[in-house]
């Protein structure tokens, strides 16, 4: 079940320890509880100064592939899945990150960081995407390349630099 709370105090009751998320899904029930939306302009927002709206439909299936993460993998291995995969594929799923997509792929190329957890889950979506759609891995096989973040990253960035040069 996902549930839109679009009240602060409510978001926070259900959510206590994430402050500035979207949405939030609770391991025990597999409900999914988003900060606030608007299916008609199907809008999700979440209290941020910055990055802080993107596609309420991308959202729900961000927050929705945890748990089929959890039920593929088990909820000990899948809790246990780095960040890089667990939200880059769920990023990947949802075809979307809050940050821009031509500035996350500029900085990626050039080496720029941001310091937002915005553009952290742009570049895990990348890397995902890179291990499915350049080395054309399977879900399994790009879990276990969990372990190899700094040498996928790398070679993210390479061919995000390959496909940025003229």
């Amino acid at each position: 079940r996902v549930f839109v709370c679009n009240s602060p105090w409510l978001f926070r009751l259900f959510n206590p320890r994430s402050h500035g998320a979207f949405a939030v899904r609770v391991s025990l029930t597999g409900n999914v509880f988003v900060a606030d939306g608007d299916f008609q302009s199907d809008t999700a927002r979440r209290s941020s100064p910055e990055f802080n709206t993107r596609k309420l439909s991308s959202v729900m299936a961000h927050e929705i592939t945890h748990g089929l993460i959890r039920h593929r993998l088990g909820l000990w291995r899948g809790t246990l899945l780095p960040a890089w995969v667990d939200e880059g594929y769920c990023d990947y799923v949802a075809r979307e990150s809050s940050f821009p997509e031509v500035e996350g792929l500029r900085r990626l190329a050039s080496g720029e960081r941001d310091p937002s957890s915005s553009f952290r889950y742009f570049e895990y979506r990348q890397m995902v995407r890179y291990l499915l759609e350049v080395k054309q891995l399977s879900f399994a096989q790009a879990v276990s390349k969990a372990g190899d973040a700094g040498s996928v990253a790398q070679e993210m960035r390479e061919w995000i630099q390959a496909r940025q040069s003229p």
